[in-house]
């Protein structure tokens, strides 16, 4: 089967706005796509033996699709194209010699001696001719009722991107203008990335994506879009890159529907903000949004990640992908690598595969359903926005003078004398051993550094004072882990020393009882 261009047509309506015709433009995709396969002879076909004049028609098995010769607009040119046949405004959906017209009526389309379909001029010279690499043994030329014309002798299907093994990248290019079919501006092409995805270029310039295939569609599509007709089947291997449809129902397409939008053009996901707040108020987004707090690689393990539903992923240009990986593996992936900025599942069907991110994070759009999870990576004290349930609570003594004191020690719960005679009994032991000890013995339990404890507790807010004793205020916290924590700080009017603090640091953290709060740590950094 040889494969032809395909083109888009801009409607007639010469109101309609480019971005609306770009949208429509994206649409037709599943209407130009996928070839079908069905031997009948008749007025829907032609063999080597027959041709086809100007002021001819070829017209498809049900009617709905005629191929002839056509001038369009005011245009005196000749053109074969194939059109919808039964409504009134003749619609082209495909034209052979877009960039060749003939200028009489003297075109013939017919079938050579090498099993080549070619379109000649009032000199029998080639004006159009197909290029398939392997010669047809018996071929036909049909016009199907998807609007496809197929030369057959194989039942390969046309399809939108990459012949890997024969460098053919298969390309829908719109029309010039309405009364000029020749090669336009505006191109719809698969890409070879990693995470390869269909663009809509204004020339080279990116114009507008639908956003990476992930097992069910494309990640990018407007929610609510219906489409009965066609199923859409994606390849990815050493061969090929491309995306085709199969036909399920012999119809037309119905009238897109769509979910009206309820959110705001644009708008920053949480964790970021307008660039240029001063842009952004006049309705200026080009500059985009950056983070409310930098990441900073050198506290790559205190980094984390925040689901964000729905979205159209990120441009994949700067993508990698592993297709056996599950979502698990690819959170550490990305969390190993501090230039990985994003992860999800590169299949969502089936919940397996990983692509990741590195750099900016460019034309993400979040629906009110559809779309697909990201992860984005996020600075420690963002990790907490998505999580509103509670979690246990450790209590880790923090900061230069941060200390856990007495007072957490039994006075929640003593259920007899017996049990608190053991408890103190304990103490009694505990701070024996810890006076004989010599000065050059340190602590036994992690050290925290003061930037993270700062981080958990959003740098000792006081909306995250919890309350304050004889010795210190006590905060809430939460670390880099999700762990929510109480930190106690040592004041300066307190009185206790480093040594009066090690002591207690020591004596909380040997005394494991039910009772009593949990020890993480300490710090002694700062004043």
């Amino acid at each position: 089967m040889s494969i032809f261009n395909f083109v888009l047509n801009r409607k007639p309506k010469r109101s309609r706005t480019r971005n609306q015709w770009v949208l429509s433009s994206m649409f037709l995709i599943p209407n130009l796509l996928f070839f079908f396969f069905e031997t009948t002879y008749g007025v829907d076909s032609i063999t080597p033996s027959q041709s086809l004049t100007d002021g001819n028609t070829l017209v498809s098995k049900e009617g709905n699709f005629e191929l002839g010769f056509f001038s369009p607009g005011s245009s005196n040119n000749r053109y074969l194209g194939i059109w919808y046949k039964n409504i009134p405004v003749k619609t082209i959906v495909w034209v052979a010699n877009r960039d060749s017209p003939i200028d009489n009526s003297s075109g013939i389309l017919m079938i050579n001696s090498t099993g080549t379909l070619v379109l000649l001029s009032q000199n029998k010279s080639v004006v159009w001719s197909t290029s398939s690499l392997k010669q047809a043994q018996t071929p036909l030329l049909q016009l199907l009722d998807t609007g496809n014309l197929v030369l057959t002798d194989e039942k390969n299907g046309v399809k939108l991107g990459w012949d890997l093994k024969r460098g053919l990248n298969r390309r829908l290019i719109a029309w010039k203008n309405w009364d000029d079919p020749s090669s336009g501006d505006l191109i719809i092409e698969m890409t070879l990335h990693n995470y390869p995805e269909v663009y809509l270029f204004q020339g080279t310039v990116k114009y507008y994506r639908i956003g990476p295939w992930n097992g069910l569609g494309f990640s990018g599509a407007l929610p609510g879009i219906k489409n009965h007709v066609f199923n859409f089947t994606f390849v990815h291997n050493q061969d090929e890159l491309s995306l085709q449809t199969t036909v399920t129902v012999m119809a037309f397409v119905e009238p897109m529907e769509y979910v009206p939008m309820s959110f705001p053009v644009c708008q920053c996901l949480k964790g970021f903000k307008p660039k240029s707040q001063q842009k952004w108020d006049s309705m200026d987004w080009s500059q985009g949004c950056v983070r409310n707090k930098p990441l900073n690689c050198q506290e790559i393990i205190t980094h984390g990640f925040v689901k964000f539903p729905n979205l159209k992923v990120p441009d994949t240009t700067y993508t990698w992908v592993n297709t056996s990986m599950n979502l698990k593996e690819c959170r550490e992936k990305c969390l190993s690598n501090c230039s990985c900025t994003a992860y999800t599942n590169s299949d969502i069907k089936e919940g397996i595969g990983c692509a990741i991110w590195f750099g900016d994070l460019l034309d993400i759009k979040q629906f009110p359903d559809g779309g697909q999870d990201l992860y984005i990576r996020m600075h420690p004290s963002e990790l907490g926005m998505e999580n509103g349930h509670k979690k246990n609570i450790a209590a880790i003594v923090a900061c230069s003078i941060v200390v856990v004191s007495g007072m957490l020690l039994g006075s929640y719960y003593v259920c007899s004398k017996e049990n608190l005679r053991g408890i103190m009994e304990r103490i009694r032991t505990i701070v024996h051993s810890s006076n004989s000890k010599g000065p050059e013995e340190d602590m036994e339990l992690p050290l925290f550094d003061l930037s993270t404890i700062a981080r958990a507790t959003d740098d000792f807010s006081l909306n995250n004072k919890l309350g304050e004793g004889g010795f210190g205020p006590v905060y809430k916290g939460t670390l880099l882990q999700g762990k929510d924590i109480a930190v106690k700080r040592l004041s300066k009017t307190s009185g206790q020393g480093l040594n009066e603090f090690k002591n207690e640091v020591n004596l909380i953290a040997k005394l494991q009882h039910r009772n009593l709060v949990k020890l993480l740590g300490s710090c002694i950094q700062g004043k």
